[in-house]
Parts: structure tokens; sequence; C-alpha cells
């Protein structure tokens, strides 16, 4: 994997939110159809684009579980 930016991760109840040193990314939960936690980072799963990878030194699990507390009030 080749990294493309480096930045923070926001989880917010409406959205997934990337702010990048380069560029920001703003994904709507509402179109994330799935998620992937590893130890060291989470795969996001769209319903189309890119499919974006978040690598670093984080807890990934709690990450992954706002994320899905999030997304599962939409439900």
């Amino acid at each position: 994997m080749t990294q493309l930016d480096t930045g923070d991760l926001y989880v917010t109840s409406k959205r997934l939110f990337f702010n990048g040193a380069k560029k920001n990314i703003s994904i709507p939960l509402g179109k994330i159809t799935m998620f992937t936690v590893f130890k060291d980072g989470l795969q996001i799963e769209k319903e189309a684009g890119k499919d974006p990878y978040f690598l670093g030194a984080s807890d990934w699990e709690l990450a992954g579980a706002c994320l899905d507390a999030a997304a599962s009030k939409l439900r």
C-alpha cells in the first residue's frame, strides 16, 4: 500500500469524516455498506467509488464500535 495522506478520522452520527493534510473525505453513514476493523486500520466499503483504508496507530476497535453504533441508529 502507498500512503496518500495523513490526518484525523472522525465518526459522527451522520458521517465518517477524514480531515487530511492534502484532502478531506466525507462519507455519509448511509453510503457505507460494510466495514472491517483490523489491528492496524479500518477498511470502508461504500455503495460506489473507491473503498478507502485508514491505517495508523489508533484504537481501531473503538473506532469500529463507534461506527457500528452510529450506523445502527440509521437502520
